[in-house]
């Protein structure tokens, strides 16, 4: 009961730190904060066993430190998936939820990079669904309501996106 509740109040944390991330314009200084976030979560997910959460916490703070120092190329993003996919094979321990961290995880790593913010806020949505059941399950219930909050503030952004898009098609 006490790793249930610390690993709560980790993700909590984790959550604030995340919502902050929104507000950043710095990339060095998102990837700084997020890779701060990813640490709580590593834990907290240890705490839980939530065994592929951590693993996704891992291969994040790799990619993180990749990205930051500009080397995450595509081989690199293909190999940073693939072992994270053998590792959660071996450990994962809820059956399919067990996958969902590894499905966000090659999503976004594979758009991390894009220049499309519709697209890469679809992919913020998708990865809070996934989430949310992820951490439904393992009784996180801090994170599951900061991805229920994301998810919903991902969906009006994409509303947002695609309605500026039709204003602006109007006026040409």
């Amino acid at each position: 009961m006490i790793a249930l509740i610390v690993a709560n109040i980790l993700l909590f944390i984790a959550s604030i730190i995340g919502v902050y991330n929104g507000y950043l314009k710095d990339k060095k200084r998102i990837i700084i904060n997020h890779s701060i976030n990813l640490i709580l979560s590593l834990i907290s997910y240890l705490l839980l066993g939530g065994y592929s959460g951590a693993i996704i916490c891992f291969a994040g703070l790799l990619r993180n430190f990749l990205a930051y120092n500009e080397r995450l190329d595509w081989p690199t993003k293909i190999l940073l998936i693939a072992v994270a996919g053998a590792l959660i094979v071996s450990f994962n321990n809820y059956g399919l939820v067990g996958y969902f961290p590894l499905i966000n995880f090659a999503v976004y790593t594979s758009i991390i990079d894009t220049k499309n913010m519709l697209l890469f806020k679809r992919v913020c949505a998708f990865n809070c669904i996934l989430s949310g059941l992820y951490n439904f399950v393992l009784f996180a219930f801090s994170a599951f309501a900061f991805n229920v909050i994301t998810l919903i503030m991902n969906l009006i952004a994409i509303y947002q996106i695609k309605y500026k898009n039709i204003n602006k098609m109007k006026k040409i």
